[in-house]
């Protein structure tokens, strides 16, 4: 009798050619959106230099430098029509307004610092950029090729599908929410799963549509199903995890248009900066106060008062909308705490936030008791002094990755963490080069594109979250796919 087969599975055929005409269109819409981004950057330079508060023509420098080199990936990434998924050139650009923007317009706490440490600061952030940008351009990869990680998951046409997962999320978000369905043991796990599902459908949704791949209908399916997602998401107040997913949803559009939807990034820049603004007050409402969280019916009148705040805040302050959101989303100031007091008044941490990172990617359910991925953040808010071993558990402070890494290890520190997310990111899409964005390693990229944004979370935090997600979202479907296919 005949053993089973043991032959490994054929390497599917790579995908045909794009027809000229198409590849034609498509080089020349890359080339107009690297043109547009020249454009925008200079532009962008030379408004920052006219509105800055700073004097100093170095600092000046830096700053412009920080921008300039943050925009460099993003730059390329147009101008080749490069076909990965952009997780690295996001993480890059993440860098203008959470360091460069506040280090220009010294709008909240970075003007108590002296010119020393605004300049060390500066060139810190400058040589994490660096040397991430080296270890991404120059990092060798080798394509995964398995048909279980490139084959795509879905026919061509089953527009449907991302659909259906956008809303699989929202039913899941409602149900959380507004129902006690789910017991508070399970919802993290499942919270994994279909924020997992809605951001992977979010990005396939989108870029099928930059592909015009959707019909009418379709459209405005996506587009409720977004408005629905940010909306449970932000009413409890966590703005991030929201903004995250209209994020994620520009960047798959542009990725396949190569066009940037000009009116709905200032529309959402806007509505960001005016929640950003009212948030705190919410917060003390809600949160401290404890008002009764409000309704399913009670939602339009929840963000009518949180706009409201925001507003009002403008009004109060006589600044534009825009400046709230730039001193909240600031990490300079953070990275600007760290280098005036190490190694002064707080010796150099020697790795202590980075020695629990093996252990925190054992899952739970086989060690109950591993540590947790937030004791580094804590960690680093009492050595700094932003809170005591008391309130350390209620408090979380957002120091970012080159904080985290001057904190450890001083300059070598920066060196070394700009080393690891190039080498990282550039690894991770050098083995999901070729693939289809609906297949594990499009999934992949996808999460990778998401967990981009999550410039303020210490490298622990970061990679147990993405971890988590890629469980749940590619580890235990392809062990299922496999199992059903024996």
């Amino acid at each position: 009798m005949d053993g089973p087969d043991t032959s490994p599975a054929p390497t599917p055929p790579p995908p045909p050619p794009p027809a000229p005409a198409a590849a034609g269109r498509q080089s020349l819409a890359s080339r107009r959106l690297h043109g547009f981004g020249c454009f925008a950057l200079a532009a962008f330079v030379g408004w920052q230099l006219y509105r800055s508060q700073l004097e100093d023509p170095l600092l000046l420098a830096l700053g412009c430098a920080m921008i300039v080199l943050a925009a460099l990936p993003a730059l390329r990434w147009a101008r080749l029509a490069e076909k990965h998924l952009p997780a690295f050139e996001v993480l890059c650009l993440t860098v203008i307004p959470f360091y460069a923007l506040p280090l220009f317009r010294q709008h909240g706490a970075e003007r108590l610092f002296d010119p020393e440490i605004l300049l060390h600061a500066a060139l810190g952030v400058l040589l994490f950029l660096a040397t991430a940008n080296v270890a991404h351009r120059y990092t060798r990869f080798r394509p995964i090729t398995h048909p279980l990680w490139q084959a795509p998951l879905l026919r061509p046409g089953r527009s449907q599908l991302p659909l259906l997962g956008i809303y699989l999320n929202v039913v899941f978000l409602y149900t959380l929410n507004y129902t006690d369905l789910i017991p508070w043991e399970f919802a993290g796990l499942l919270r994994a799963l279909f924020f997992g599902t809605g951001i992977a459908s979010t990005y396939i949704a989108a870029s099928m549509w930059g592909r015009h791949e959707l019909s009418v209908g379709e459209r405005g399916g996506v587009a409720l199903g977004l408005f629905l997602q940010f909306v449970f998401t932000a009413s409890g107040l966590y703005l991030i995890s929201a903004t995250s997913l209209l994020l994620l949803a520009i960047i798959g559009y542009v990725s396949e248009s190569r066009r940037i939807p000009i009116a709905a990034v200032v529309s959402l820049f806007l509505l960001i900066a005016v929640l950003h603004n009212g948030k705190g007050e919410m917060r003390r409402i809600y949160w401290f106060e404890g008002e009764r969280r409000a309704g399913l019916t009670e939602l339009p009148g929840f963000f009518q008062e949180w706009i409201g705040h925001g507003l009002q805040f403008s009004r109060e302050t006589d600044r534009p909308v825009s400046t709230g959101i730039l001193e909240r989303t600031s990490l300079f100031h953070i990275m600007c705490v760290v280098m005036d007091r190490s190694p002064s008044l707080t010796p150099h941490l020697g790795g202590e936030t980075y020695k629990s990172i093996p252990l925190i990617l054992i899952p739970r359910f086989i060690w109950a008791d591993k540590p947790a991925p937030h004791d580094s953040n804590r960690t680093l808010a009492i050595a700094y002094g932003f809170s005591t071993e008391d309130s350390a558990r209620n408090v979380s402070i957002a120091f970012g990755t080159p904080a985290e890494a001057y904190a450890n290890f001083g300059f070598l520190g920066l060196a070394l963490a700009g080393a690891f997310y190039g080498w990282f990111f550039r690894k991770v899409a050098g083995w999901s080069e070729g693939a289809p964005a609906i297949s594990f390693a499009g999934l992949s990229m996808i999460l990778l594109v998401a967990w981009s944004f999550q410039a303020e979370m210490t490298l622990a935090v970061w990679l147990s979250s993405l971890f988590q997600a890629m469980i749940a979202l590619v580890a235990l479907p392809m062990a299922l796919k496999v199992a059903f296919n024996r």
